[in-house]
């Protein structure tokens, strides 16, 4: 009996001497290291060909109508233009743009490699940068109130057109000014969400790299200020005529097109907010000797969800959107069965994560960040989420190491971990 005890002890010593290094080993869990990289998500979709839609046509800028080139009634062609929107907005706000990475390219030089802000020094900018940004968000609204008030008056006669180009003036101004203040400020809080403010240059590269790409996209701006028909046929109803400024999204003509084609796709209703008329589109007809792929828009989207049964013969909901071929030779007959990518999110230097490293807690979402050895509970802005994957607006930063999966079994805030 003696001898018994005496084995029974060595074994009870050698089960706490492993329960002991387990628990101090932690809970064992994959480590996903945080990194930024562009990000493009879409949804493929069957679509069918078909013919003699009417089609709208929709501006991509906004601005004061300068010319109307067609009639209603009238007919036209391909490419041809509809209308012309004043594109003097769009290129003050490049020249301005253009002065900005002028300065900031300055500013860069005149820096040093070396030289830093503290973050402190950050925060009171920030603090600075806001007051003064509510003071040109009030002046821009008060001048947007005057130039919707003049346009007004501007259509009954009551005061000239110069009168009106001026506080149209003023209202752009004080919009770029916002803008410029806002460039200002999402580079600083970046900052301060990496825990630091960074180097003057790098700063300034930034500023620099947002301003460029702004520029781009304002240049396709100036060029699509020309309204032009995406098909032949006749104008059913040239909107543009009764309004005397036009907005971006906004229907100027509808062309009643017998011989144009269109696709009409079914869309889940899930993905129906990340769209909208106007939105781009590939159109891919698959063939044996290869796929042709074509140019569409977005031309409608049914306001109500029909049911229907999915492959695996559950309900689901989706909406009917009607597409408008932009290439009016596209070698498509109706009928034709073709595949639609649908664009739902597409995005420069994002901080993503796996799905499985963010999880909810009473509404709010929040990822294991490893600090220390341990896991540490902490909030997130989720601010788009595909099949895989998770876009992160703030909370985490890159360099950041979060847990991949949040669901290992015993894994909890503050809870020591391995890897």
């Amino acid at each position: 009996m003696k001898n018994k005890k005496l084995l029974i002890i060595p074994v009870l010593i050698i089960v706490a001497v492993v329960w002991g290094l387990l628990q101090h080993r932690g809970v064992a869990v994959e480590v996903f290291t945080v990194a930024a990289r562009d990000v493009t998500d879409s949804v493929i979709e069957n679509g069918t060909v078909r013919i003699g839609d009417n089609i709208r046509i929709i501006s991509d800028v906004s601005g004061a109508v300068a010319d109307i080139s067609a009639v209603e009634g009238g007919f036209v062609e391909a490419g041809e233009v509809i209308a012309v929107i004043d594109k003097i907005n769009y290129e003050n706000e490049i020249n301005a743009r253009l002065s900005a990475v002028a300065a900031y390219a300055a500013q860069s030089r005149e820096a040093g490699a070396n030289e830093s802000y503290d973050k402190k020094d950050v925060q009171y900018s920030i603090r600075q940068i806001a007051v003064q940004r509510e003071e040109l968000q009030n002046d821009r609204e008060l001048r947007r109130q005057d130039y919707e008030k003049g346009l007004v008056l501007y259509e009954n006669g009551a005061i000239p057109k110069n009168d009106l180009d001026q506080l149209e003036k003023g209202f752009v101004n004080a919009e770029l000014a916002v803008n410029a203040v806002d460039i200002q400020l999402d580079a600083l809080r970046a900052k301060l969400d990496n825990d630091h403010a960074g180097a003057v240059s790098e700063r300034m590269e930034a500023l620099i790299e947002g301003e460029q790409a702004a520029i781009s996209n304002l240049e396709k701006k100036v060029a699509n200020c020309a309204i032009k028909a995406p098909a032949s046929g006749f104008i059913s109803d040239l909107a543009v005529k009764e309004i005397s400024h036009v907005y971006e999204g906004q229907t100027v003509a509808t062309i009643k097109a017998q011989d144009s084609l269109t696709v009409k796709a079914q869309l889940l209703t899930g993905y129906e907010p990340y769209l909208a008329v106007g939105d781009k589109v590939k159109i891919t007809h698959k063939l044996k000797g290869g796929d042709m792929v074509y140019d569409g828009v977005i031309n409608e989207i049914y306001d109500f969800a029909g049911e229907t049964i999915s492959a695996l013969g559950l309900k689901e909901y989706r909406v009917d959107v009607v597409i408008a071929l932009e290439d009016s030779k596209a070698a498509l007959k109706p009928g034709y069965e073709v595949t639609v990518e649908f664009p739902l999110f597409s995005a420069q230097k994002q901080i993503v994560v796996p799905n499985g490293a963010v999880f909810d807690v009473d509404d709010n979402d929040y990822v294991f960040k490893i600090q220390g050895g341990k896991a540490v509970r902490t909030p997130v802005t989720v601010s788009y989420k595909s099949n895989t994957e998770t876009v992160i607006a703030s909370g985490v930063a890159v360099g950041d190491r979060v847990v991949a999966d949040a669901n290992v079994e015993g894994l909890a805030d503050g809870v020591k971990i391995s890897f």
